[in-house]
């Protein structure tokens, strides 16, 4: 029985059931390709973070020739972890359990006591360990244990128009390692927040709205930081939404303020940026970045960003641009860690990237103004959502459906379908449509879908 409906209702039991969680990792997680790291964060050989892809422990690594690659955190002799530190560089990884000792391309090279135990008989090359097709987009590292999955920007399909826009505009490099949280909530939850959703801002962040940290009345009201993003235009609609959507079921949402420019600007960036900004970018990818204070996506199933200049957060600092990534690891049907990387250009002056820092952790950080105030909401989904009389009901996206339809955008030429409008489910609908797609499958054990192979085997 299908858990999403054409009418815009799913089934609360999508966020509770955990066999229904079973389900998708196997039919999506195990299919999908996954955001697992920014190349910034291993920049020399032997450099490694350790990640998950699901439930799936990995190692991310940048291996002795400079390549990144992507390991099973799992020893092939028995199973246990090889590497249990956050972070690090080695040229090798030794077992704690009984000291089999990989390479950092994942062959096998030593087996203590092999003559008296195997003698001539262990095939060191069929036991590398477990590695996944790895490729890299604009500094991101993505992996999949589909062998037989589309190419990444294949499976980004638009997206990777958007993805651009924000990261391929220049070299970005992480600030520190990604913060972790532990929540009570269903992975989707955050997901398809974060794919679109507009309609909550003015009644889940109103104390945020109402300190002029987000709101075009802080702009009206205080001129000398109106002077840092560009003249302000009173007869301008107050904000100008772009939804858009792909058939992949990635999402997400373009938004301008009321301002003036008689020029490409990018809003919350040094004047030095600039020229650097627009040599990698496109014609229409410039157009849509001038006056653009938010751009806020969802790569299905599990990586969202945003790319926020808030306009006040603090007398210290003036409006800034903060570009964070994220990722929804899903621990169980109620359980979801939370991973949050906040990303800077290179090239920027230390000042200013102190300023992009502080306007993240102010705002989108697990303290900041927003953080706060969507939490108390998601956990209390999962709460309400386990009981029996919960369960029995819909979640509703019929906002802008066929009784109301969303205007498509006729302002812009835009990848995937866009629309224009400050309020609509349809990039919820797009998303659920596509888990649904994708929940209808065959599992992927029985569908002919190849797994990735050991190191050394094809």
């Amino acid at each position: 029985m299908a858990l999403v409906t054409d009418d815009g209702k799913v089934s609360r039991n999508a966020f509770v059931d955990q066999g229904v969680f079973e389900q998708e990792l196997d039919r999506i997680y195990r299919r999908t390709w996954l955001f697992v790291a920014h190349e910034s964060e291993i920049p020399t050989a032997g450099d490694y973070v350790t990640r998950r892809m699901a439930l799936d422990p990995v190692i991310v690594i940048r291996d002795e020739n400079g390549a990144p690659r992507v390991f099973l955190n799992s020893c092939r002799h028995r199973g246990a972890s090889l590497c249990s530190a956050d972070m690090g560089n080695t040229s090798h990884f030794r077992c704690s359990y009984h000291g089999w000792t990989f390479s950092n391309e994942g062959k096998l090279r030593g087996v203590p006591g092999m003559q008296e135990m195997h003698g001539n008989t262990l095939d060191k090359d069929s036991l590398g360990l477990l590695e996944p097709r790895v490729e890299v987009i604009f500094g991101l590292i993505f992996a999949t244990w589909n062998d037989s999955a589309p190419t990444l920007k294949d499976s980004l399909g638009p997206m990777a128009w958007y993805m651009e826009a924000a990261f391929g505009k220049c070299e970005h490099e992480v600030i520190g390692p990604p913060g972790r949280l532990l929540t009570h909530t269903n992975w989707k939850t955050g997901a398809e927040n974060y794919g679109g959703d507009t309609y909550h801002v003015p009644t889940t962040h109103k104390s945020a709205v109402d300190l002029g940290v987000y709101g075009p009345d802080h702009l009206a009201a205080h001129p000398d930081t109106a002077r840092h993003l560009g003249e302000f235009d009173p007869d301008r609609n107050p904000y100008l939404y772009h939804p858009y959507t792909t058939d992949q079921g990635h999402t997400g949402t373009v938004l301008h303020l009321p301002m003036k420019f008689d020029k490409p600007t990018f809003l919350g960036y040094e004047d030095n940026l600039w020229p650097e900004f627009e040599e990698h970018l496109d014609d229409e990818q410039i157009k849509m970045r001038t006056g653009m204070n938010l751009l806020l996506a969802n790569v299905f199933p599990n990586l969202s960003w945003i790319e926020l200049v808030t306009v006040y957060h603090g007398d210290d600092t003036p409006p800034a641009m903060a570009l964070h990534v994220r990722q929804w690891q899903p621990i169980a049907a109620d359980k979801t860690e939370l991973l949050v990387w906040a990303l800077v250009p290179k090239t920027a002056s230390p000042e200013w990237k102190l300023w992009s820092q502080r306007a993240f952790i102010r705002t989108l950080g697990f303290g900041g103004n927003f953080e706060t105030d969507d939490y108390q909401n998601w956990t209390s989904i999962a709460d309400v959502n386990r009981g029996p009389a919960g369960r029995s009901l819909d979640h509703q996206y019929q906002g802008g459906g066929p009784a109301n339809p969303t205007p498509f955008a006729d302002d812009v030429n835009w990848p995937g379908k866009v629309y224009l409008t400050e309020n609509t489910d349809v990039t919820m609908r797009a998303m659920y449509k596509r888990w649904q797609e994708m929940m209808d499958a065959p599992p992927a054990s029985s569908n002919g879908d190849r797994m990735a192979s050991p190191v050394g085997v094809g």
